[in-house]
C-alpha cells in the first residue's frame, strides 16, 4: 500500500511520475507528472473501459496535487482545456533522453547491428509501437515514390495495425522494402541511427514525442509531423510534415538523401536544440518544483 508506506516513512514529498497519486489522502506534498491526454484528444485509439480508467485516474491526480508537471506546453493545454485546472499549478518540464544518445556507437556495435539486420546501403527507419496512432502506414504509401533501393526500417512493439501496415505495403507493391522489427534491444539503437539515412516519426499526435529527442540528440536527420508537441521537441533542427500527406513525407525524405549539406545542417541544429534537454537540466527544475511544493504545501497544513 503506497499510502501507508509514505505515511510510515514520513515523507516530505511524493511525486507521482506516472499521471497517478494514492487515492487515500496523504500528509505529503504531492507532485504528479501528466505525460499526455491522448485518451481524452484521440478516443478512437483506446477501448472504451480503459479511456473511462485513465480519465478517473488523471482527474483524481490533478485535483489532489500541489503541483502537475506537463512534460510539453501541448500536455499543459491540454490538462487546462480538459480538467479546468488553473495555469499557476502547472509547471512544463520537458523530458530529457537516455544518455546512449550523448555519444556515438562504437564500430563494434555499428556493425553487430549491420550483421544482424543485414541494412541495405540506403534506409529509413521509423521508430516506436507499431500502432494506428504512429501512422507508419503513410510512410509505406510515400515510400512507393521513392527511389527502388531505399527501404524502411520499423521498429517498435507488435499491434494489429501490423497486419493493416503489410496490407499497404502488399497493396502498393513495395511489401519488400518494409521491415518490421519487433525485438530491437534499445541499446542497439545509437548503432542503428549511425547507418540510417534518417529518422521518421509521424505520429499523429504526442505528448512530447522522446524518438524526436533521441534522434537529434544522437545526430540523424528527423522527418516528424508539424503541430501537437513534437515542434517543442524539435524546434528548427527537424523538418516538419503534414502526417496525413505521403507526398509530403516522400519529398522531405527525398530532400535529406539527396543533399548532404542540409542533412549535415539539420544534424548541427540538432545538437544544439537537444542541449535544452539534457537530463542535468531537467533534474534541476524539477528539485526547484519540489522545493516550492514543500513550501507552498506548508501554507496550507
Amino acid at each position: 500500500n503506497i499510502a501507508a508506506d509514505i505515511e510510515k516513512e514520513e515523507l516530505d514529498l511524493y511525486h507521482g511520475l506516472s499521471g497517478e497519486l494514492p487515492i487515500k489522502n496523504i500528509k505529503a506534498a504531492k507532485v504528479v507528472t501528466i505525460h499526455d491526454l491522448i485518451f481524452l484528444r484521440h478516443p478512437q485509439f483506446y477501448k472504451p473501459l480503459d479511456r473511462w480508467f485513465y480519465r478517473k485516474k488523471a482527474q483524481h491526480a490533478v485535483n489532489n496535487a500541489d503541483k502537475i508537471i506537463a512534460i510539453s506546453k501541448q500536455t499543459a493545454d491540454d490538462i487546462q482545456n480538459f480538467f479546468g485546472i488553473d495555469k499557476s499549478k502547472i509547471e512544463i518540464i520537458y523530458q530529457g533522453c537516455h544518455p546512449q544518445f550523448y555519444q556515438k556507437a562504437t564500430q563494434q556495435s555499428i556493425d553487430y547491428v549491420q550483421q544482424k539486420y543485414n541494412f541495405p546501403k540506403r534506409f529509413i527507419v521509423a521508430m516506436g509501437t507499431i500502432e494506428q496512432r504512429k501512422n507508419v502506414g503513410s510512410i509505406v504509401k510515400a515510400l512507393v515514390n521513392l527511389p527502388k533501393d531505399v527501404v524502411l526500417y520499423c521498429f517498435g512493439r507488435k499491434t494489429n495495425y501490423v497486419y493493416t501496415v503489410n496490407r499497404l505495403a502488399a497493396k502498393y507493391g513495395v511489401k519488400d522494402r518494409v521491415i518490421m522489427i519487433h525485438d530491437a534491444h534499445f541499446s542497439e539503437i545509437p548503432a542503428i541511427y549511425s547507418l540510417a539515412q534518417c529518422l521518421l516519426y509521424v505520429s499523429l499526435f504526442e505528448g512530447f514525442g522522446i524518438p524526436v529527442l533521441e534522434g537529434i540528440t544522437y545526430g540523424i536527420p528527423v522527418i516528424t509531423s508539424g503541430g501537437s508537441s513534437m515542434q517543442e521537441a524539435g524546434g528548427d533542427s527537424v523538418m516538419y510534415v503534414n502526417p496525413d500527406s505521403p507526398t509530403d513525407i516522400k519529398d522531405k525524405i527525398e530532400l535529406i538523401l539527396s543533399s548532404p549539406t542540409l542533412r549535415g545542417s539539420l544534424i548541427e541544429r540538432g545538437y544544439t536544440h537537444a542541449k535544452l534537454f539534457r537530463n542535468d537540466k531537467v533534474a534541476d527544475k524539477i528539485f526547484e518544483v519540489y522545493k516550492q511544493t514543500i513550501e507552498l504545501h506548508k501554507t496550507k497544513l
